[in-house]
């Protein structure tokens, strides 16, 4: 008896989440398991390498603004997962980022009000919100996400709330994608822009849209050598973290350079022999590894991040992130504003 009370705890102190990763080269779906009591997150899908690689959708920024589009995305994103529970109704938050966030707002809008005016539920979720979300808050939830899987991060037990707090010593991150770059990291004292929720303070938190590898390559491709301009008042960024702090690498651009750069220091020096080696020649597909490296190696140089920054002991997604801030932390995801564009 007592372990089947234990057992119908457990299973009710877990609560699932699915959210839609809209991103600016696709979408993917992910479906995680969040248990409170236990202190951990798991993600259900895409559980193994299979089906990673077939979860992902075509991009929002490319759907037709149309209600059959708008339908068929939610459909096709939806299909992907099947937990054999037909009963079973996930919340689902579509939620997207750079791409979305480089879209005509009154467009932008359009199909997020044809997503909330459909019928809600898609094969085992239920739609609760459709937005692009701030790129402070993709930095927050990247932030998050890395901390957490890399031990910095962990649920609370001494409180019965169980926030989500600190647990060691945080790294900052510097998340470079195809279409924005996302900084974020625990400032040594308050900002006007800084996050605080209840187990931590302070996080600073800046995306530069246009910042990503994809962007830039189509904005420098004819430039020799390119004259980067992506990153706006590097010292006011860097006068807000300690000498100490240490950095995470995420995504695949600036994740290759820090792993064929070869070297324990990452130094500014060391990415730039290694930039340097690549053929400065154009490739067949819409990605210039020379480029990418040189830029990577200028934002690395212009952020102070020399012999900071390495790659993640453990990898983890942004969307881990937003599923611990919206179901721990009890925060809703913040909308872009296309106006100021936070």
């Amino acid at each position: 008896m007592a372990i089947l009370l234990i057992s119908i705890v457990g299973t009710l102190s877990a609560e699932k989440i699915a959210i839609i990763d809209a991103g600016s080269s696709g979408s993917r779906l992910y479906v995680y398991d969040v248990n409170k009591n236990e202190g951990k997150i798991s993600i259900v899908y895409p559980s193994t390498p299979e089906q990673k690689d077939n979860s992902k959708g075509r991009a929002l920024s490319g759907v037709a603004n149309h209600n059959d589009s708008v339908r068929v995305f939610l459909q096709t994103m939806t299909d992907m997962y099947d937990s054999g529970n037909n009963a079973e109704k996930i919340p689902l938050y579509v939620l997207a980022t750079a791409g979305m966030r480089l879209v005509d707002e009154d467009k932008a809008n359009s199909i997020y009000n044809m997503m909330h005016s459909q019928p809600r539920e898609y094969n085992r979720f239920r739609l609760v919100t459709a937005m692009t979300i701030s790129g402070r808050y993709e930095g927050l939830y990247a932030w998050i996400a890395a901390n957490y899987k890399n031990g910095s991060l962990g649920f609370s037990t001494s409180t019965p709330e169980k926030p989500l707090t600190y647990t060691g010593i945080t790294h900052g991150i510097l998340e470079i994608g195809g279409a924005s770059m996302q900084i974020a990291f625990a400032a040594n004292e308050k900002c006007a822009t800084c996050i605080s929720r209840k187990g931590f303070a302070h996080i600073y938190s800046k995306s530069y849209l246009g910042g990503g590898v994809d962007k830039v390559y189509d904005k420098h491709r004819n430039e020799n050598p390119p004259v980067f301009t992506e990153v706006p008042n590097p010292k006011d960024v860097s006068n807000l973290y300690g000498s100490d702090l240490k950095f995470i690498g995420l995504g695949r651009p600036i994740g290759t350079v820090l792993k064929e750069a070869k070297s324990n220091s990452n130094s500014v020096e060391d990415l730039k022999r290694y930039a340097d080696s690549l053929p400065n020649n154009d490739s067949p597909v819409n990605f210039h590894p020379w480029i990418n490296a040189q830029y990577i190696v200028w934002v690395v140089k212009s952020l102070n991040l020399g012999r900071k920054l390495s790659k993640p002991d453990k990898e983890s997604d942004w969307t881990e992130g937003a599923a611990l801030d919206i179901l721990i932390n009890n925060m809703p995801p913040e909308k872009f504003d296309y106006q100021n564009q936070n």
